[in-house]
């Protein structure tokens, strides 16, 4: 007699069906199933966030070249880690305070705007700031054949890098000045990008993918100033 899966009713043989991957054997509910499935979840979930973070820092580049060529498996989906990083980090960064920057010789111009809201919700901003970075990269490393959906998935793996960055530096923002912190965080942020992206196409030269990365953030820095300055025109009309 053939058995068939309870989940999809497709005939099974082996451990797990080769139709929707539920396993076989589906005990009936009770406290000691529950508690497994608890406990199963958890141990995935601890697992792949931080075998996935820690192979972003160590490896960064290589790291995601693996996963965009299918070897996923080990690792935590990186637009659920950006969410859940992000989240975290906007949970935790209202419980401390910090010195927000003075925007001194800015003030009340577009960047001086730019400044403002990213200082407030980093965490928002990281998310609504993955779209235009990912187009903007994938402009200028078009050449290499990766897609724009593709860049949307490296940059969310760089996005999570950089939230557990600035979520580990949290308790040190209040006994840093903005200037300083905004600084710090610049040089961390840009070096790792670059370390990342020259992992990421290691048979390219250093110097040109270097330079196609800094311009990917130049772009996407005036797309922001473009976009902001035009809604602000907007609002005063």
């Amino acid at each position: 007699m053939t058995n068939h899966c309870k989940n999809c009713r497709a005939a099974i043989a082996g451990r797990y069906c080769s139709n929707c991957g539920q396993a076989t054997s589906t005990a009936r509910l009770d406290l000691h199933v529950v508690w497994h499935d608890l406990q199963h979840g958890l141990l995935h979930i601890h697992k792949g966030i931080f075998y996935t973070l820690r192979e972003l820092f160590l490896r960064p580049g290589l790291t995601i070249r693996s996963y965009l060529d299918g070897q996923r498996i080990r690792h935590f989906q990186p637009l659920s880690m950006m969410i859940v990083l992000a989240a975290l980090y906007a949970w935790l960064s209202h419980l401390v305070h910090r010195p927000m920057t003075t925007h001194d010789g800015i003030a009340g111009t577009t960047m001086a705007i730019i400044v403002d809201f990213v200082e407030h919700h980093y965490a928002l901003a990281e998310v609504i700031l993955l779209p235009v970075l990912a187009l903007c990269s994938y402009l200028l490393f078009r050449s290499r054949g990766d897609r724009y959906v593709e860049w949307i998935v490296i940059h969310a793996f760089m996005a999570s890098q950089r939230l557990v960055v600035q979520i580990v530096a949290l308790p040190f923002l209040s006994i840093l000045s903005s200037g300083t912190a905004g600084t710090v965080s610049f040089i961390v942020n840009m070096s790792y990008l670059g370390w990342a992206t020259l992992q990421l196409y290691p048979s390219w030269r250093a110097v040109p993918t270097l330079l196609r990365c800094c311009m990917s953030m130049v772009l996407t820095l005036v797309v922001v100033i473009v976009v902001v300055g035009a809604f602000v025109l907007a609002l005063d009309y």
